[in-house]
């Protein structure tokens, strides 16, 4: 069996659950009916758009105050990442700092110690 023959089956049988079938052949629906419940049907779409159109707006904005408040924590983060860089990197540079000058003192206990002249 085809999948459009299973569908027409499955649908027939759908149909026999309302008696659909049945109400189709004795009753006939006037064109005033037929357009009733076409606008009964559109200003049904219509309020379900409107409900989720809302909700899409507002799941928007509350996602926007999620956001910048990710952001503003990850810049918060970010800075601080930077900070603690900035130290390490500062501690580095006082170490070659102090080496230099622990250097520059041996030169002159050198020189003073052992009487060597600067020239």
């Amino acid at each position: 069996m085809s999948v459009e023959e299973e569908f027409d089956n499955n649908f027939k049988k759908v149909l026999g659950l309302f008696r659909v079938d049945e109400l189709l052949k004795t009753q006939k629906a006037s064109s005033e009916d037929i357009q009733n419940l076409t606008n009964e049907l559109l200003s049904d779409k219509k309020e379900e758009f409107k409900a989720q159109f809302k909700q899409d707006i507002k799941s928007l904005v509350e996602n926007k105050i999620k956001f910048d408040t990710e952001v503003k924590e990850a810049e918060k983060a970010f800075k601080n990442a930077v900070i603690t860089k900035k130290k390490e990197y500062n501690d580095e540079m006082k170490k070659l700092f102090s080496k230099i000058h622990d250097f520059d003192n041996l030169i002159k206990n050198y020189q003073e110690n052992l009487n060597f002249k600067n020239e």
